[in-house]
């Protein structure tokens, strides 16, 4: 019995005539009906029986139609165990700086064996790149529903501010949309959702913003505020504890005395709508279990 006549007859099963298989596989189809023949003659008994020019398995056809995919699943299995094992990620510019890091480190702890290519971008890129198939899985900051994307939400990312320690919000650790008004601010550009929410807050505060600064880089805006350049807002998993002494100091972003709902972030994955490999899976897990950290207060240093 060959694998090759069992992908057969399971694709006959699953759309019902040799003629969709034909042109699906570019296979002939006298090639394929002596596949199928044979694959009857080694079992013993008819698989199928015609009706209105159609196939319909016989009883014992669906047995063997079970067992035929039991089989191709193990198949594929040893498969990937025997082929070298890549998992490539998009990732966001903000999810970049602490997330992405720490959920890599951790998966390629448990899993040394597969290779982990990373492309960055834009939160729109990472959808566009989901969407064509050049990544299996990403990570973004804001998540956005789109068609063939499935979401899987990780933890909820408001938007925090860090200031240089001791020159802003000394002894402040809640600051409000009108006190960021009058220091200088250092921002994501334009083309980022970040900034797009953040512009969006400020105008609905009628708050017009003193920005000295636009980079699209999470790394150079926390330099520049580490230097006492500016402050900046930016969502809070990206505000976690810089170590003793601070390169900056974290602060809950709040209006008045309510939470800034314009400023709730979701942070997530999104990946195809197709069933996740094991590699894939073990990466979701992963990044469950590190989005837990991600949701402490222990991990923000929230003294100015």
């Amino acid at each position: 019995m060959r694998i090759e006549d069992l992908r057969v007859f399971v694709a006959v099963v699953e759309t019902g005539t040799v003629t969709e298989v034909s042109d699906a596989l570019h296979i002939a189809q006298p090639s394929l009906s002596r596949q199928i023949h044979r694959l009857q003659t080694e079992l013993g008994e008819p698989l199928f029986r015609k009706f209105r020019r159609r196939l319909i398995l016989t009883a014992f056809g669906q047995a063997a139609y079970e067992q035929a995919r039991e089989i191709l699943s193990k198949v594929q299995t040893l498969a990937e165990l025997q082929s070298v094992q890549r998992l490539r990620i998009g990732a966001s510019l903000t999810t970049l700086a602490q997330f992405v890091p720490l959920a890599v480190k951790q998966y390629r702890m448990y899993f040394p064996e597969t290779e982990v290519h990373v492309e960055t971008g834009l939160s729109q890129d990472i959808y566009d790149y989901i969407s064509l198939g050049q990544v299996e899985i990403g990570v973004v900051s804001a998540i956005i529903q789109k068609p063939l994307v499935k979401i899987i939400p990780l933890f909820t990312d408001p938007l925090w501010v860090i200031a240089p320690p001791g020159q802003y919000f000394t002894n402040e650790p809640i600051v409000t949309v009108e006190m960021i008004a009058n220091v200088p601010l250092i921002t994501m550009d334009k083309h980022t959702i970040l900034r797009a929410d953040l512009d969006a807050l400020f105008h609905s505060h009628h708050v017009q913003p003193d920005i000295r600064m636009e980079v699209n880089s999470v790394e150079v805006i926390q330099k520049m505020v580490e230097i006492g350049f500016g402050v900046s807002v930016l969502p809070r998993s990206v505000c976690l504890n810089p170590g003793s002494p601070p390169r900056w100091t974290s602060h809950k972003l709040l209006d008045g005395d309510i939470s800034t709902k314009e400023g709730d972030r979701n942070f997530g994955l999104i990946t195809h709508c197709n069933d996740l490999t094991s590699s894939e899976k073990a990466f979701v897990d992963i990044c469950r279990e590190a989005a837990a950290q991600f949701n402490s207060d222990v991990y923000l240093d929230t003294k100015a």
